[in-house]
């Protein structure tokens, strides 16, 4: 099993799209320096004043290289990791159909449980090691251009906890950090678990493709309207988007074992439906 997951990942990781995915994280990451240049931190101005302990002087030396890896995940996680995993996971089936080397790969004495299970553990693994990439590439790229990180402002508003602004020091800030990033891996193969259903159950990669990337942000906008609140915490995007957590002064243990659980909820439940249909797919 280990030799199939091996082969897995070895196609994974000479695939072109690879180098789409870095190039574009990397122009995410000039627009997000660019717009940080540009804005003089009014986006910091709302939580501000809802927060009488601090002003625009004081949060200024809190801009560190730290501040803008944490600024940049938010985009690279919930938007540009999403899409990846979505084309990677739409073509381990399907684009091997469309390419006619699935049909001499199932021929070999191995099951279709083998197959499945060696596909969903290779994206596992690569989302791993993208995760570990992103949060690497973020952090080094504030180190560059905002200098060496110090005492962390942690700016909340908006995300639907009451509190605004968190104070904490930079090994507390890289816990948390580090935190995100591994849930951020756990959660993003409930996406691409669906991605992969789809991809045995169409022939074309860009129908899996576009398949996976419409229920993720078809629940991402569902769960940002107000009529929503009752099924928001159950939405995939809600699943995916639960790092909140990490960041508050004491992580609420409940919220953090319910988000676990829907997490695996959504893989158990699509993995096993994606070896279902691999299993009735006719390979031609």
């Amino acid at each position: 099993m280990l030799r199939y997951i091996k082969h897995e990942m070895t196609k994974l990781i000479f695939q072109k799209k690879n180098y789409v995915v870095i190039a574009g994280h990397l122009f995410l990451l000039l627009l997000c320096y660019i717009g940080f240049k540009t804005s003089k931190l009014h986006f910091l101005e709302r939580g501000l004043r809802r927060s009488s302990e601090f002003n625009i002087g004081d949060v200024m030396q809190y801009v560190d290289g730290f501040f803008f890896a944490r600024a940049a995940m938010i985009p690279t996680f919930l938007i540009i990791f999403p899409i990846f995993i979505c084309t990677i996971a739409g073509d381990i089936i399907a684009g091997e159909v469309q390419d006619g080397s699935l049909k001499l790969y199932a021929s070999r004495s191995k099951s279709r449980f083998e197959i499945m299970f060696s596909k969903i553990c290779a994206i596992f693994f690569f989302s791993l090691i993208y995760a570990a990439y992103f949060a690497i590439a973020n952090f080094i790229i504030g180190m560059i251009f905002f200098g060496k990180p110090g005492t962390q402002l942690v700016y909340m508003h908006d995300l639907g906890i009451d509190t605004t602004l968190v104070i904490m020091s930079f090994k507390q800030a890289l816990i948390s950090y580090t935190y995100s990033i591994a849930y951020f891996s756990l959660a993003i193969m409930a996406l691409g678990t669906i991605t992969i259903m789809f991809s045995s159950i169409f022939n074309r990669m860009t129908s899996a493709t576009v398949s996976g990337i419409t229920v993720y942000f078809v629940c991402y906008i569902v769960g940002q309207l107000p009529f929503a609140s009752e099924i928001r915490p159950y939405l995939l995007s809600s699943a995916i988007n639960g790092t909140t957590i990490f960041w508050m002064e004491r992580i609420p243990t409940g919220r953090l074992v319910d988000n676990l659980c829907l997490l695996g909820l959504y893989i158990a439940v699509f993995a096993g439906a994606s070896l279902f249909t691999f299993n009735l797919k006719d390979i031609r």
